[in-house]
């Protein structure tokens, strides 16, 4: 497998956001004040960085990062399988060998082998960003506008942001700071947020649950599985929480 690295870049005139939608992904995020001009670096297996296709319109820049494409080689009896497979695969028979693995007769299940795919993004501070990334991670530095981020195994780490919005099925969200409101709703994964803003809903089914107050907006946690932590921080907020096994502690 070859690596490769692209540049890419886009005009940062006026509010600006990016929407950013891959498979495989580990993408950092850096909002800078005076930053003129949007770029995001992409490194990884050079068939995927290659076709990766951008567009601008109306103040918004697509950033599309296709799946990787698994090689099947037959022959012999033997089926060899090498780069990024999701789903399942069945065999008939003969010998399957997946990025080395072997396999017998019967059904694999491959959920993550492929070389991942690194995105570094600098956009201006105040930009609002759209994420759609099915595995990986998404982390970012400096202010941000509104984050909108779903995801299926993708991590989200956010500095600070206007307003956040995120739906995943696993993985931990964290969040530094928001000014306004923040929705966030994971399967399996913790919650955490250490400066709230107008409004807070927080909602996993299994992890736990650690909410600080910003300011007097309310807050609501509920967990199934996993203690739920509110620290009113000498605000006033009001408070909803729920958990089914699990703690509540409120201060």
């Amino acid at each position: 497998m070859s690596l490769t690295t692209r540049t890419l870049t886009a005009p940062a005139t006026g509010r600006m956001a990016l929407d950013l939608s891959a498979a495989d992904l580990e993408a950092e995020v850096v909002f800078t004040a005076g930053a003129g001009q949007a770029r995001i670096e992409l490194s990884g297996p050079a068939e995927v960085v290659e076709a990766a296709t951008a567009a601008q319109d109306a103040g918004t820049w697509r950033i599309r990062v296709p799946e990787p494409a698994p090689t099947v080689l037959g022959g012999g009896g033997v089926t060899v399988i090498g780069g990024s497979v999701r789903g399942s695969i069945v065999v008939s028979g003969g010998t399957t060998v997946i990025n080395g693995r072997v396999f017998g007769r019967g059904t694999a299940v491959i959920t993550d082998t492929g070389e991942p795919v690194r995105a570094r993004v600098v956009l201006p501070a105040g930009a609002d960003l759209v994420t759609d990334i099915t595995a990986g991670s998404l982390t970012t530095r400096g202010r941000a506008g509104a984050i909108d981020h779903t995801g299926h195994s993708a991590c989200l780490r956010v500095a600070e942001a206007d307003s956040v919005a995120a739906t995943l099925h696993n993985g931990t969200v964290r969040v530094g700071e928001v000014i306004g409101e923040a929705d966030v709703r994971t399967h399996n994964g913790a919650i955490t947020v250490g400066r709230t803003g107008s409004h807070t809903r927080a909602a996993t089914h299994n992890g736990a649950v650690a909410i600080t107050a910003g300011g007097d907006g309310p807050i609501r946690a509920t967990t199934h599985n996993g203690p739920i932590t509110i620290r009113r921080a000498g605000f006033s907020p009001k408070v909803r929480t729920r958990t089914h096994n699990g703690s509540e502690h409120i201060d």
